[in-house]
């Protein structure tokens, strides 16, 4: 063994002496072995500082530098405190590493603590590593369970983990496993949508892709699924507002994609900034320790969002100081503080007078060690080559997966009179809107990218077709700022073109025009924490919509947007609408290809869309008695609900074929026929409802059970198959026990219905 005497003067150990064993940082040890080994050498302090994360440096000096002048002292504090922990050897992770050489100069600097524990590097890298420069984005996650390409968004997933690992990183806050209720909540399109079913599988999807069986080979990271819970469901449609949801709820529609998650192998959690009935979800051990770990038998750690620890005192309220909000979160399961120096000495005095064991801490820092082990950071993976990220970094096969999602992410809202594709043979077209040429279509959590790996809508459609017929396009300032100049621009210039293609939606970008962080903008008008009270297009874009609109010229609209927008007026009178959401790096490419007919749509909403803010919450599971009245102004129906998607192609259904009789605990076989019966090859998402005609407990008018993503030539026919489970059938009861009712069931396929009874 590898042993010396270490005369440490830090720690509360000044004076004492230590039989050091490195034989832990020996690769052909077991991992568990190595881990027995090393935490046998750590003091209480150093276990948990594994549980200690800090922004990382060169992010935490630009906040530094960004922030008001009484802001500041408090900044330096934190580089000072964080500088002295990771020479201490008391940080276990970080957030927001700048670049290559940080990330390997904070492990050579972690390196030379006493123990040379290594950095978990973390990030949000929810749709693409997209706060590193030169990375591949991929559409929002909004826009990839548009899809329904379970495949192609694991495989996004994988790409994402290879270009982390290959910049150094290792632990991705990803999937988003909310369910979107209120489309006022600013992080829609941070998520898959409003049904469960959709949501857990695409959150399987995503953490096979993140971490592969393992999360060890040297190209996975660690997944991490948030958050736990419930925030897509806010009373007011506002980030860290309350939730106030019933268990049946809670157990139907929030719960199920956690599950989802943690069957599928997630490593870890991140914990919700809200409550839940009253009940903080950062403190709630029903939760983080009742659910979490004895229901679904989760063995990894959980991981706190942004201070939310803290907020357990100034803004819930719930926690005297911060050392009874850190007892709050460490006793409820909070494993790990994001971020900050006033964790540690805390929790050492908790242990120390025994209101938390230290066998509480082991569990955490055993986990995370564990984790460190197997993906080889003690040894070969500690650090990373900047030559070799470069042979990674937005290739060309990883930009190819990204445009295949950009373009299978589009859903054609409405083509009345054949609006779309539009004709090749046009002599003129014109570009206009507040997004025709932004870089808005890249959408949240994208940071500083190199402007010539993006493609706007304006640069996708002079591309595919500039060389044939003239592309005009008509200036306009952002949303929220455009101007009478700016309609009247779009309206004389739409009045000499054949066709106008107006780009118009919302703008959830964190940087601006010119790739520059601008997080506070007004022009922001989505994502995280940007609810809106209203969800019209926002600033001028109507009024700009209806004037070039009266000019006569045909015109189709492209959204570009992370939630869905109340748009009635558009609906009603533009004949072809596309819904692009924020395709990503290659979103101007697809959307050219789909709205000339190179690219036939095959996009389906995974969220419907409300006809205002008033008709929230609106979503297609709902129970029978939800339209049993009328609003008396107005619609009550959803201009869109989901599931909604068309083609540039026809499909028939036909010979659903379901037994008459089932007999208790049997599977249900189903099967349905497809055909193209247009002129072009098309793919069709072909969806498997069910609905329980008699029950016990109201359920739903229709609920998703299966669905299956299939390509058609013109004329071509396919038997799709299905089987519905036990488990499909199966409703929580009276007492919220999960059983399965004898009855009449009613099976639903592209329009067809057909019964079955269950005996």
């Amino acid at each position: 063994m590898n042993k010396f005497l270490v005369c440490t003067s830090m720690l509360g150990l000044v004076g004492s002496v230590w039989d050091q064993d490195f034989s832990y940082l020996d690769p052909t040890l077991p991992p568990e072995k190595r881990v027995d080994i090393l935490m046998e050498q750590m003091t209480l302090t150093e276990k948990i500082g594994q549980m200690n994360q800090y922004l990382a440096l060169e992010k935490m000096r630009r906040k530094v530098e960004t922030n008001a002048a009484e802001n500041t002292g408090n900044r330096n504090k934190k580089v000072a405190a964080m500088l002295a922990d990771l020479d201490a050897g008391l940080i276990g992770s970080t957030l927001f590493v700048n670049s290559i050489e940080e990330s390997n100069a904070l492990q050579k600097r972690a390196e030379q603590s006493r123990l040379k524990i290594p950095l978990l590097h973390a990030m949000d890298s929810i749709h693409g590593h997209c706060a590193f420069y030169g990375t591949t984005i991929f559409p929002t996650a909004i826009g990839q369970a548009s899809s329904f390409d379970l495949a192609l968004v694991e495989k996004s997933q994988e790409i994402t983990a290879k270009e982390m690992r290959a910049t150094g990183y290792h632990w991705n806050f990803w999937p988003y496993m909310s369910v979107a209720r209120d489309a006022r909540w600013g992080r829609v399109g941070e998520t898959f949508g409003e049904d469960p079913l959709v949501v857990s599988r695409m959150v399987t999807a995503s953490v096979k892709g993140l971490q592969g069986d393992d999360y060890t080979d040297k190209d996975r990271v660690i997944a991490c699924a948030k958050v736990l819970l419930g925030d897509g469901q806010s009373i007011n449609g506002l980030n860290f507002a309350p939730t106030d949801l019933s268990e049946r709820t809670l157990r139907e529609i929030f719960l199920p994609p956690g599950k989802a998650a943690g069957d599928a192998g997630c490593r870890t959690f991140m914990v919700a900034h809200n409550e839940v009935n009253g009940i903080p979800c950062h403190a709630d051990r029903r939760l983080l320790t009742g659910i979490l770990r004895e229901e679904w038998g989760f063995e990894g750690y959980t991981i706190s969002d942004w201070m939310d620890v803290e907020r357990l005192n100034w803004i819930h309220k719930i926690a005297h100081d911060q050392k009874e909000a850190v007892f709050l979160a460490v006793y409820a399961g909070v494993d790990v503080h994001m971020h900050g120096p006033d964790f540690i000495g805390p929790l050492t005095e908790l242990v120390e007078e025994g209101k938390i064991s230290e066998d509480r801490i082991d569990r955490t820092v055993r986990a995370m060690l564990l984790d460190k082990f197997r993906m080889g950071l003690f040894n070969e993976n500690r650090y990373v080559d900047p030559a070799a990220a470069e042979r990674v970094l937005a290739n060309a096969e990883h930009r190819a997966v990204a445009l295949e999602l950009a373009r299978n992410s589009i859903v054609l809202l409405k083509n009345n009179n054949q609006a779309l594709p539009l004709s090749k043979q046009l002599k003129s077209v014109l570009v206009a809107g507040p997004l025709a040429d932004s870089n808005a279509l890249v959408g949240d959590w994208v940071y500083a990218q190199p402007p010539e790996n993006i493609t706007t809508v304006l640069a996708g459609i002079q591309n595919l077709v500039g060389a044939q017929m003239k592309v005009s396009y008509a200036s306009c300032s952002e949303i929220m700022d455009i101007t009478d100049e700016d309609i009247e621009r779009a309206v004389q210039q739409a009045k000499e073109v054949d066709s106008v293609i107006m780009v118009v939606g919302g703008n959830d970008a964190r940087v601006d025009e010119d790739w520059k962080t601008a997080d506070g903008r007004r022009n922001r008008t989505g994502g995280e924490n940007r609810a809106r009270s209203e969800i019209n297009l926002a600033g001028r874009q109507l009024e700009m919509l209806k004037a070039v609109w009266e000019t006569g010229t045909p015109m189709v609209v492209v959204l570009i947007n992370g939630r869905p927008l109340s748009i009635e007026w558009v609906a009603d009178h533009v004949d072809g609408i596309i819904e692009a959401w924020q395709p990503g790096m290659n979103g101007g490419v697809a959307v050219a290809e789909v709205l000339f007919g190179d690219v036939n749509p095959s996009g389906k909403l995974p969220i419907s869309f409300p006809r205002s803010a008033g008709h929230i919450q609106t979503f297609y599971n709902h129970k029978p008695s939800t339209y049993y009245r009328e609003y008396k102004f107005g619609k009550t129906q959803p201009l869109w609900w989901f599931g909604h998607g068309l083609s540039y192609t026809t499909f028939k259904y036909s010979r659903l074929k379901v037994p008459q009789q089932v007999t208790a605990g049997s599977s249900v076989p189903v099967s349905i026929v497809v055909e193209n019966t247009g002129t072009r090859s098309g793919d069709e998402v072909v969806f498997l409802y069910i609905n329980d005609m008699i029950s016990s407990v109201t359920t739903p008018v229709k609920l998703l059970k299966d669905w299956a993503r299939i390509q058609l030539e013109p004329g071509e026919k396919k038997t799709v198959e299905f089987t519905l489970t036990q488990e499909d059938l199966a409703l929580l009861d009276i007492n919220l026990e999960s059983v399965v009712e004898p009855g009449v069931f009613e099976v639903m396929i592209g329009g067809l219905k057909k019964e079955f009874v269950l005996e």
